[in-house]
């Protein structure tokens, strides 16, 4: 049976060319009938997603939050504006930590001197969450009258003492987060390890580009920031990449038809970044590496079965597993969330046994997978399905297409 599954496979695989799809494309069907708005703001390594939709429910127009995974499609959750979750599950929303395993939730308790309710934005795998409270009952519009917030099961609700700080969007699972300063602006942002309160600011470690914002959008395990700075001339901003170990790098522009600008809003611990780069005002989706230069996430020599009229617009989390999320406007001008798998995990999923040789993919790749798959390794889990069972014959026939793609 192990043959004749390596045979079938040789003969679809035979006289394919590298591979030029990179992703294959998937609309993120919402929780509500012919829904309004829909959007995706995070994705764990086992590819649950969370997010919020916007359209008619039993009790009227309002945004309902939602956990969303290929196999299983979406399910409502009690969070109110979701914008993380973790491996574990747990997802933070609007005042709350929901287990979205188990339905079990925490209600953030407030600060001494703060009011209304916390706003956490991220959470890390030991269960830290991030975010912002304010310090008056008001309405504060200009987001200058908060301060960063933590909270996590065992040690309760804190804060953490960084000059002028207004809040804290990310952390990564050692403990170190993101935030920024000076309100709605955020003429600055800064990295911040939570367990020590040593902190660098961004401003003092980006190369100078003229006057304007520094902003940090994500960190990896790794330490890794990717962020803009302002730019001058006709150059609206550049993107970043700062670790403690190298310092910062500005990252390259891209070429024309694009404009000058380029916004890495996520990197993973691959180190793929991915972000929106700009042409005649609207962002698009794309991703970026050294080898590649940018890729626009809307080229269909790049990703496959984009519903006509759909545009890529932002991109909001690339896991570890290189899946990206995020949302655009289809051809109704309704904003639609996405999720785009890469055909290609790091240098080629197909080439399971590793090999450098020509050619690349060889009955060597079959038997590593059928081996891999035999010993119920997650690495056999081409599909990225979530639902038990999680290896299952779908992967085969996913590993015979990635073979059939070829390598890039």
């Amino acid at each position: 049976m192990r043959h004749r599954i390596i045979a079938a496979a040789l003969i679809l695989g035979a006289g394919q060319a590298s591979a030029q799809i990179a992703y294959d494309f998937t609309l993120v069907n919402a929780l509500l009938p012919n829904p309004v708005e829909t959007y995706l703001y995070d994705i764990n390594d086992l590819g649950k997603a969370v997010g919020t939709t916007y359209g008619n429910t039993p009790i009227g127009t309002s945004y309902v939050g939602f956990t969303w995974t290929p196999s299983g499609g979406p399910t409502q959750v009690n969070l109110s504006w979701p914008h993380g979750i973790n491996n574990s599950g747990l997802a933070v929303g609007v005042g709350t930590v929901t287990d979205t395993t188990t339905s079990q939730a925490w209600a953030l308790p407030l600060l001494p001197g703060t009011y209304i309710v916390p706003y956490p934005g991220d959470i890390n795998d030991a269960g830290v969450a991030v975010g912002m409270v304010q310090t008056c009952n008001c309405s504060n519009s200009g987001g200058a009258l908060q301060i960063p917030y933590i909270w996590d099961a065992v040690n309760g609700a804190r804060t953490i003492s960084v000059p002028g700080a207004k809040g804290l969007s990310r952390i990564n699972a050692s403990g170190v987060a993101i935030g920024w300063v000076g309100g709605n602006s955020q003429p600055d942002s800064f990295v911040v390890d939570l367990a020590t309160g040593q902190y660098t600011m961004m401003s003092t470690v980006v190369p100078d580009t003229g006057p304007g914002s520094v902003k940090a959008f994500d960190i990896n395990d790794s330490g890794v920031v990717v962020g803009t700075r302002t730019g001058t001339g006709l150059v609206y901003f550049y993107g970043y990449i700062y670790s403690p170990a190298t310092g910062a790098q500005l990252l390259p522009l891209p070429s024309a038809p694009y404009q000058q600008a380029f916004t890495p809003s996520t990197i993973n611990n691959a180190g793929q970044i991915a972000g929106e780069i700009y042409i005649l005002g609207s962002s698009r989706s794309c991703v970026y590496d050294t080898q590649r230069g940018f890729r626009d996430l809307n080229d269909p020599s790049v990703v496959a079965g984009i519903p006509a009229g759909f545009v890529l617009m932002h991109t909001s989390r690339i896991n570890n597993s290189g899946w990206i999320i995020g949302y655009g406007v289809d051809s109704t001008g309704r904003y639609r969330s996405y999720l785009l798998r890469p055909r290609t995990s790091g240098a080629c999923y197909a080439n399971c046994d590793g090999s450098t040789g020509s050619p690349v993919l060889t009955g060597n790749d079959f038997q590593c997978f059928l081996d891999t798959f035999a010993s119920s390794s997650a690495a056999a889990n081409c599909d990225g399905s979530t639902v038990p069972p999680v290896l299952t014959a779908n992967d085969f026939q996913c590993f015979l297409n990635a073979f059939a793609a070829g390598c890039s």
